[in-house]
């Protein structure tokens, strides 16, 4: 728990329930709590600014500002939030092609196949660029990508 009468500011997730970011001073910290504030991490470390006052969440929770007293506002991106990835799938002779828009922020994407568009979805490959082949099987498949930091 954050000690209230040393939070400056707090910001809710947009899209990750549970996922709080508070600013505190006495000492200026910058705190996250993924699990709804029963614990926290110091992030203080991962912005170079000193005397943080307060902080917001980009509207798709993507990006993490924190604005601070003498060194302006500085951002970061924020893990664990999905990034959209536009899937392009084509059949070309005997292989099923993936492409996909790849974000730079990603070291490595994962590749889900399924018989239906609502699963279950099993992984079938770990890729560093975002693009992926394999055989066609004859059945109907759908994939999923997702993008791993």
């Amino acid at each position: 728990m954050v000690d209230p009468r040393v939070c400056r500011h707090f910001a809710c997730h947009p899209a990750l329930p549970g996922v709080i970011a508070a600013v505190t001073f006495s000492p200026y910290q910058l705190l996250i709590s993924q699990d709804g504030g029963s614990t926290w991490e110091d992030w203080t470390g991962d912005f170079p600014g000193q005397h943080m006052v307060d902080l917001l969440f980009a509207e798709d929770g993507g990006t993490l500002y924190v604005a601070s007293v003498y060194e302006g506002v500085f951002a970061a991106a924020f893990p664990g939030v999905p990034v959209p990835l536009n899937l392009e799938v084509q059949v070309s002779g005997s292989l099923v092609q993936l492409t996909w828009n790849g974000d730079p922020l990603y070291l490595s994407y994962n590749v889900y196949r399924s018989e239906a568009p609502w699963g279950p979805f099993e992984q079938v490959a770990g890729v560093t660029l975002p693009t992926y082949s394999e055989p066609v099987d004859g059945e109907a498949a759908f994939y999923r990508v997702t993008g791993e930091y």
